[in-house]
């Protein structure tokens, strides 16, 4: 049986703001909703889980995790475990599949195949790939702080240049770097979070987007966790920490537009994924009645999805037991 809403409460967005209504708890959705299955791992007493979970209730066990091991990472559809193994979850019963890892880019080895005497230490050489491309982490004699650097033929060009980002950060700076976080789903462009201290010990933190078409940074709403670009690449959801008067600090998700800069709470939580057209959010449910610190965004057990539309939110899997943790979209069997 599903149970529904949050604490039986209906959340709509409206044009001027949220408007709350009350609503008696439903057996099922007074309308159907289609939408492609929400992933959790549930953990219980009696072992760890792996189910599919849908907004009319139902949860269906797709994997049972052996005793004394753990889920190491989900992606795709293929679920791996600490002893190695690794099974597609999008089947039934789960296949056994072989995931062994690529090895990673040899960065160094891939300038200096170009660049004979690059400017660059290349000791410690850092980097991504970017839409297939090796963007470069790097800092060095002429330029002691991190950055992102393109090949572009046999030249090595800066595409960022942290030291400039914050111009009310007061000099010297001590240090400065930039961490790549998601691409824009058109490939057009790159997110990544720039950091700083200056001279008086200020630490100084941003998010911006790299635009291939203007070859330029612009500044992003700000978010404390990492964000994810919606689909269609219009929408950033994220985290943001708060600490609201006479309560322990916690975090709240919020939508960005980051063309317009208009934004939109929506409520505690963490780790917000979107389902693949872009029409639900799923995340982890965040209730923090204790001090949990400043750097993590602590999960509930429970998972919801939103319409960010409508701002009616649904939990997820209310009858599985154990704690429940949000691991992504279930999607289409495998071709």
């Amino acid at each position: 049986m599903l149970s529904l809403l949050k604490s039986s409460t209906m959340r709509i967005v409206t044009a001027f703001g949220l408007l709350f209504l009350s609503v008696t708890t439903l057996s099922t959705p007074t309308q159907a909703v289609v939408f492609p299955r929400v992933l959790a791992l549930a953990e219980a007493e009696d072992g760890r889980r792996i189910y599919a979970l849908a907004l009319d209730g139902n949860a269906d066990l797709l994997l049972t995790i052996p005793p004394d091991h753990h889920l190491v990472h989900y992606s795709e559809g293929v679920a791996a475990l600490s002893d190695g193994s690794a099974y597609d979850v999008r089947v039934h019963p789960p296949r056994a599949v072989d995931v062994a890892a690529a090895p990673p880019p040899d960065f160094a080895g891939l300038l200096a195949a170009v660049l004979p005497g690059p400017p660059k230490s290349l000791a410690a050489v850092r980097g991504v790939l970017w839409n297939g491309e090796p963007l470069f982490l790097l800092s060095g004699a002429d330029d002691p702080f991190l950055n992102f650097y393109r090949l572009e033929g046999d030249t090595l060009r800066p595409l960022t240049q942290v030291q400039a980002l914050f111009p009310a950060a007061t000099p010297p700076l001590l240090s400065a770097s930039v961490n790549f976080v998601a691409s824009l789903p058109s490939g057009q462009g790159f997110l990544y979070r720039a950091r700083v201290r200056d001279a008086a010990g200020t630490d100084h933190n941003a998010l911006y987007l790299w635009e291939a078409a203007a070859q330029a940074s612009r500044q992003l709403p700000y978010f404390g966790q990492d964000p994810v670009f919606s689909p269609d690449g219009r929408w950033l959801a994220g985290a943001r920490f708060v600490q609201p008067e006479a309560a322990p600090p916690r975090y709240e998700l919020w939508l960005a537009d980051w063309h317009t800069g208009e934004e939109q709470p929506l409520g505690p939580g963490c780790n917000p994924r979107w389902s693949p057209d872009g029409q639900w959010l799923a995340y982890d449910g965040h209730s923090n009645p204790f001090w949990q610190g400043y750097t993590d965004c602590f999960r509930d057990g429970r998972v919801f999805a939103v319409d960010p539309l409508s701002g009616v939110e649904y939990l997820l899997g209310a009858d599985v037991p154990g704690s429940l943790t949000l691991l992504g979209w279930l999607v289409g069997p495998p071709s």
